[in-house]
């Protein structure tokens, strides 16, 4: 066998088209060549262009000639000439030999258009290479599409409706180019939701609150009637370094079978998983056992080490306190108010007959309101809409009379009641209450910080109620009015002195003719029993009873204007805080003496006496006395951080759940209505769309949605995959466990006839023996 002749590198082949762009010679070594697109040197052996070619035509070679071919040079990009020769045009001829030019030209169509072109010498192809405008263009195009999407979620509006709003641009706008490209189908809008921007927005919200040093959760329970499971709708509140002021937002929802208070806990805590647990300072919440047990348990699971901060407590939420009292007040007596109420609404409800019977005998189109069960001090204008318009409705049951009278539930209630000469009476004192406590429910409906308020603001409202029904020297004599025991009936007015209200003594005037006196005492008897069920419930549930709740007022300008009491609170605020590890006592110390140098400037006695509890804020008004000195007040700072993010209620969740209804769709997934409450809650925060930066990381975001569309596609059809696959052991295992049943029932009662026949045969030896 003779000698193998290697072939050397011809100087030539640099020139032919196919190779120039990537070929390069070894230096040193005469018999191999150089892939600078591959980064490897290969041998010629005795191949001689052969093994050029046969490089051209490897995987890896060719992956990368299909890349270069969709990149361009950003200089190229930035050239004022439109058509080029790109430098890379060897690379657009296919390296493949067997591979034509019409197969090379479509491989790259996708970012290039190629324009055939007669040169001299070997093929050339002329590429028209897009200007930078282009990919300005396409990041223009996102932007749309992003806009869009956050306004089909801030509209309520459906994805398909969405999507169809998108067809129309073209015809809308032909002479836009953006509008020519955006592509926005029902598919895409979901995943861009879902996958894109709640993600985005999600994962800010968590740095943010990441960053914060303490952080209030609240959360609230509402039935999904969609998913049929109950939705714990969950938010956090913090100190948005942003803004420099208290911050409320929607974090996520979990969605439970059951609601017991491990249930509660297991969900509460997953859904947190992102956030550091450490930092929670408050749990926000209405005050139902099964809460309390909750919040029992997820305190002692959080102070596991005797050095874990504990979470401090001011009670359930205030608004569905003072509502349950005055729930529990009017259940007290037996007016059957709510039931009159409901059943009021209930006979004209989608009954076009009945109406225009009404309508016809009385005279008038004025209608019962809706009977609101849940939120019973929303029902004074409920209470006067009756009243208004019982002659009318006494006036259409009397002409019923004459004919047939309808045989429901709600029409004999209302038939019965109505015959009650005090009817009147009792809506008049029912709205007379409401009105007591109307105006501190609707003030606590803000998201803004108000906890520092709600001491004062609840004392007096108890103190207006109470008023009515107690003593006015048991009244000044407690230092506190829910310190009042308002089940000791000496400490009550005689039934003669209880303050019915303006209002139910006029409506009483009018029918005194009707009453006898024992009607008189035993209505006076029931308002007081009203009044007095109602101060119980407020002591009882009330935030009044936890001392933080007290000593946090100290930054309720009423009170910090008053030196004594403002000191006096302070210091207890501060040793609450250090009894649960919420600040060193060394810090607490630093921080009462800034408290108390803050008072004695000149800005502050000015500050508190502008202060409009209506249009101004607690969070501006603080920080504004402590701006600029942030070296000398730091502790200070924290201090009044930690103060004026705790909750004074679950307002803002009630308002979630209305959110929840609007975005409610059919077989809605629980992962879309989510997202689509987190990328509300953003859009809310900003005031509205237009309002909202684009950032280049929120397109980034947008962009790499699809991706983990597919992803989370894979995913789940990994996971069906493995669940049918264990479905599939588990029936195999379910029919061999029915064959050795079998088996056993047939051993069974094979054995059976053998002891049956034995028996016999025993049976039958024993007769001949005798």
């Amino acid at each position: 066998m003779g000698p193998t002749k290697n072939t050397k590198f011809n100087e030539e082949w640099l020139q032919e088209v196919d190779f120039s762009a990537w070929l390069k010679a070894v230096s040193g070594k005469p018999h191999s060549a150089q892939c600078t697109w591959c980064h490897t040197t290969f041998s010629l052996s005795n191949m001689g262009r052969r093994a050029l070619s046969s490089h051209a035509e490897s995987k890896k070679h060719r992956i990368i000639w299909n890349t270069r071919g969709k990149s361009h040079d950003v200089a190229a990009l930035l050239s004022p000439n439109a058509l080029q020769v790109a430098p890379i045009i060897p690379a657009i001829r296919n390296p493949s030999t067997s591979q034509s030019a019409s197969t090379a030209k479509a491989s790259t169509t996708t970012s290039l258009s190629i324009d055939s072109a007669e040169q001299d010498g070997p093929e050339i192809r002329s590429l028209q290479l897009p200007r930078i405008t282009s990919f300005l263009l396409s990041e223009s195009v996102t932007r749309a599409e992003i806009l869009w999407c956050l306004h089909t979620v801030e509209a309520h509006n459906s994805l398909r409706a969405a999507a169809k709003g998108v067809a129309l641009f073209t015809l809308m706008f032909p002479d836009s180019a953006i509008a020519q490209k955006i592509q926005l189908q029902r598919t895409k809008l979901a995943y861009l939701l879902v996958h894109g921007l709640a993600p985005f927005f999600h994962n800010e919200l968590v740095q943010d609150c990441n960053n914060c040093t303490d952080i209030v959760v609240g959360f609230d329970e509402s039935l999904n009637k969609v998913a049929q499971l109950g939705q714990m709708d969950i938010t956090v509140r913090f100190w948005c370094q942003r803004n420099n002021q208290v911050t409320t937002r929607y974090f996520t929802s979990a969605f439970l079978n059951h609601a017991t208070a491990a249930d509660l806990l297991r969900a509460f805590t997953s859904a947190l998983s992102e956030l550091k647990i450490k930092m929670l300072l408050q749990v926000s919440m209405d005050g139902p056992n099964v809460n309390v047990k909750f919040h029992r348990d997820l305190r002692e699971s959080l102070a596991s080490d005797p050095d874990d901060p504990l979470l401090v407590d001011i009670g359930s939420c205030g608004l569905h306190t003072v509502n349950c009292a005055f729930k529990a007040g009017i259940k007290a007596t037996s007016w059957q108010i709510s039931e009159f109420l409901r059943a009021l609404y209930v006979i004209f409800k989608d009954t076009p007959a009945r109406r225009g019977d009404y309508t016809h005998y009385s005279g008038s189109k004025v209608f019962p309101q809706k009977f609101c069960s849940v939120r019973w001090l929303e029902n004074d204008s409920v209470a006067e809409r009756a009243v208004d318009i019982i002659p009318n409705v006494t006036k259409y049951i009397e002409a019923l009379y004459k004919n047939k009278i309808p045989d429901t539930k709600s029409f004999k209630i209302v038939q019965s009641i109505l015959k009650d000469p005090l009817l009147t009476c009792k809506l008049r004192f029912f709205q007379s209450v409401a009105a007591e406590v109307q105006p501190f429910l609707t003030e606590f409906q803000a998201d803004k910080p108000m906890a520092p308020l709600l001491f004062e603001s609840l004392c007096k409202v108890i103190r207006n109620i109470m008023s009515r029904s107690v003593k006015s020297e048991v009244l000044n004599a407690a230092k506190y009015v829910h310190e009042v025991n308002f089940s000791d009936k000496q400490n009550l007015l005689d039934i003669k002195h209880v303050d019915l209200g303006y209002a139910t003594h006029d409506a009483m005037r009018k029918v005194r003719t009707q009453l006898n006196d024992r009607d008189i005492s035993v209505f006076r008897q029931e308002c007081r029993n009203c009044l007095q069920k109602l101060g119980e419930k407020l002591q009882m549930r009330s935030p009044l009873k936890f001392t933080l709740t007290k000593e946090i007022s100290c930054l309720d300008p009423e009170v910090a204007v008053r030196p004594t009491i403002r000191d006096a609170r302070i210091g207890l605020a501060l040793k609450v805080l250090v009894e649960n590890r919420r600040i060193t006592g060394v810090d607490a110390d630093k921080a009462h003496r800034q408290f108390m140098d803050v008072c004695k400037t000149k800005m502050f006695e000015e500050s508190m006496g502008k202060f409009s509890r209506k249009n101004d804020r607690l969070d501006t008004l603080w920080m504004s006395l402590v701006e600029g000195r942030e070296g000398e007040t730091a502790e200070l700072t924290s201090f009044l951080r930690k103060i004026l993010i705790l909750s004074h209620g679950n307002a803002d969740l009630e308002r979630g759940f209305s959110v929840n209804r609007e975005c409610l769709v059919e077989n809605q997934k629980q992962e879309s209505l989510i997202a689509q409450r987190q990328v509300y809650d953003f859009v809310t925060l900003a005031g509205r769309v237009e309002s909202i930066i684009i950032t280049k990381k929120m397109i980034h975001a947008a962009r790499n949605a699809r991706t983990r569309y597919q992803e989370a596609l894979n995913r789940q059809e990994k996971e069906r995959s493995q669940s049918d696959l264990a479905n599939a052991e588990k029936r195999v295992v379910t029919l061999q466990l029915r064959e050795l049943e079998k088996q056993k029932r047939e051993l069974i009662r094979n054995a059976d006839t053998e002891k049956a026949y034995l028996d016999d045969q025993i049976a039958l030896l024993k007769k001949q023996c005798i």
